[in-house]
């Protein structure tokens, strides 16, 4: 087994040892030699936690619902203003 800690905090707690996980604990992304640069991790981020208030605000069925396409679309016009940047290429 292999474990990584794929988020921002430590997804395994105490119960292992830095050690026993990649990069002793840090996020997969942050131990390899060029690793994801944060702007392209802030809409991701940015999105996860939009997710959270969504759950909250909204009376929603069990089970899965897809992220809500306007609201991504707002998201990613933003970024690519905010950064001067074309994803129309890789659409």
């Amino acid at each position: 087994k292999i474990l990584a800690n794929a988020g921002v905090d430590d997804e395994f707690g105490e119960a292992f040892k830095a050690g026993s996980v990649l990069y002793n604990k840090h996020p997969v992304n942050f131990g390899l030699p060029d690793p994801t640069k944060m702007r392209y991790l802030d809409p991701i981020l940015y999105a996860h936690n939009k997710g959270v208030e969504i759950i909250l605000s909204r009376q929603l069925k069990p089970g899965y619902h897809s992220f809500p396409h306007d609201i991504d679309e707002t998201i990613l016009s933003e970024w690519e203003a905010c950064h001067n940047e074309d994803l129309s290429l890789i659409a």
